[in-house]
């Protein structure tokens, strides 16, 4: 994993998001990945587990903007940053939060971890 593969891969992570897309978000993930969310909790597995997730997270998520910075490649560090619309809240959301990412030999993500502070706006 190179600097421009890592922006590459983060870019279509941004596009998944905004556009809300479980078909875009399990293409960029191995089939057997792991997707850590929360620490304590089980993680999402496999294409299934991860379009699971990622279907019930976004759900009530619009208007979506997604920034990333890249900290280090190897490992993978990524500081990151989202705000979105709650309507079912009317308010928005927040997130800070920092990915650490493995990846496998054909550039697709293996392993995700992610820690995040969230507030509402």
């Amino acid at each position: 994993m190179d600097h421009d593969a890592l922006a590459a891969w983060l870019d279509a992570y941004q596009q998944a998001w905004e556009e809300r897309d479980p078909d875009q978000i399990v293409r960029i993930f191995t089939e057997d990945a792991v997707y850590r969310e929360r620490t304590w909790e089980p993680p999402a597995v496999g294409h299934d587990g991860i379009r699971a997730y990622w279907e019930d997270a976004t759900a009530p998520q619009r208007d979506v903007h997604f920034g990333a910075t890249i900290l280090s490649i190897d490992p993978a560090v990524v500081h990151w940053t989202a705000d979105f619309a709650r309507p079912a809240h009317g308010s928005r959301g927040q997130l800070d939060g920092v990915f650490l990412l493995e990846f496998a030999g054909d550039g697709r993500c293996s392993h995700l971890r992610e820690w995040w502070f969230f507030r509402e706006v």
